[in-house]
C-alpha cells in the first residue's frame, strides 16, 4: 500500500484558500505542476482545463448565420456568407439547442426545396441518383464523337453526355418493347 505524500494535504488547504494558483503552488510545496494538478483531481477540485474556453453563446457573426440557416438551406447561407455548406452544418449542430431557443425550431418553406431542386435540374435531365462509370477504346470513343456529330446535338455537348444518351435511348428502346402499346408514353431522346 502506498503511503500518501504529506504535502498532499497541504497543497490541497493552500488551494482551498484561493491565494495561490497552482504553479505557486508547485513552488511553493517543492513539487511539479503536474503534481499540484493530480492532487487536486484526487481531491475532487476541478483545476486548469486545457485549450481555448468554449464560447457560452455565439458571435454575432454565427448568429446571423444561424438566424438564416432557420428558415434558408445551407447553400444558400454558405453562399451568402462565403463559407462552406459543411461549416453551417456544423455551426448549427454546436448552436441547435441555442438556436431553436432563440429562433425555433428550423423549418424551410417548399419554396426553398423546390428552388434546390430547380438547381439540380440541368437542361430538363433530372440528376439521377445512380452512377455508371467504365472504360472504351479509342474506336468506341471516335463512334461516339461522329454520333455527336452526325446528331442532333448542339456544340460543345461532351462526350460523356452523348454516352450517357445512348445508353438511356437504349434502355427506353428496350423498355418500349416490352410495354404493351397502349401503356407507351412519349420518350424524350437526347439524340
Amino acid at each position: 500500500m502506498k503511503i500518501a505524500n504529506p504535502k498532499f494535504t497541504l497543497v490541497v488547504q493552500d488551494f482551498k484558500t484561493a491565494k495561490f494558483n497552482q504553479t505557486e503552488l508547485s513552488r511553493r510545496h517543492g513539487v511539479s505542476s503536474s503534481t499540484v494538478s493530480v492532487w487536486l483531481r484526487k481531491s475532487g477540485i476541478k483545476g486548469n482545463s486545457r485549450g481555448r474556453p468554449q464560447f457560452e453563446k455565439p458571435t454575432n457573426r454565427q448568429l446571423e448565420m444561424l438566424r438564416q440557416v432557420q428558415s434558408d438551406t445551407f447553400a444558400v447561407v454558405a453562399e451568402r456568407f462565403g463559407v462552406t455548406k459543411q461549416y453551417a452544418s456544423k455551426l448549427l449542430q454546436r448552436w441547435q439547442g441555442w438556436a431553436e431557443h432563440k429562433f425555433g425550431p428550423r423549418s424551410i418553406s417548399a419554396g426553398k426545396s423546390q428552388e434546390k431542386a430547380e438547381i439540380i435540374n440541368i437542361e430538363s435531365h433530372t440528376i439521377q441518383p445512380h452512377v455508371i462509370s467504365f472504360r472504351v477504346s479509342d474506336q468506341v470513343l471516335s463512334g461516339i464523337l461522329d454520333l455527336r456529330r452526325a446528331g442532333q446535338q448542339r456544340r460543345g455537348c461532351s462526350p460523356h453526355f452523348v454516352a450517357r444518351s445512348l445508353l438511356t435511348r437504349l434502355v427506353e428502346d428496350k423498355q418500349r418493347e416490352a410495354t404493351p402499346a397502349a401503356e407507351q408514353s412519349e420518350f424524350n431522346y437526347c439524340i
